[in-house]
């Protein structure tokens, strides 16, 4: 079925969209999506979900998970995160290759209803942009 889901570029990552109440399967309880991440590449802005819990589980790949204040945790192929209500989060890819994972949602969800912040919740201070 995956291969049937249309990809949707969001900022530096792919989403496709397996179950939500827009997705291949409708469903108004819960989400479930297929993250793409190139190499180099982090899921940007940071984020939290005020509604849902966010599992994780990596299918190919390694990086990192950056949580609030800058801490990283460090995941590969067979890593499951969860991570709970409101707690800022932003998964990075920082190898060479592509990471997949797949993310259950406790709740319908879509990146329009994700609360975003700025880079420096997790400890990362912004570059201004050259002029």
């Amino acid at each position: 079925m995956e291969q049937n889901v249309e990809k949707k570029q969001v900022e530096s990552r792919c989403l496709q969209w397996i179950i939500s109440d827009h997705g291949a399967i409708q469903s108004d309880l819960c989400a479930c999506c297929i993250v793409e991440m190139q190499p180099g590449s982090t899921a940007r802005p940071p984020h939290s979900h005020a509604d849902e819990e966010e599992a994780i589980f990596v299918l190919e790949g390694c990086g990192a998970m950056i949580t609030e204040g800058g801490q990283r945790y460090p995941v590969s192929k067979g890593s499951f995160i969860l991570m709970r209500r409101n707690e800022i989060h932003m998964l990075c890819n920082d190898s060479d290759d592509t990471m997949r994972a797949i993310c259950f949602y406790s709740g319908n969800t879509d990146v329009s209803k994700y609360t975003l912040y700025p880079m420096e919740a997790v400890g990362i201070k912004e570059e201004p942009d050259e002029k």
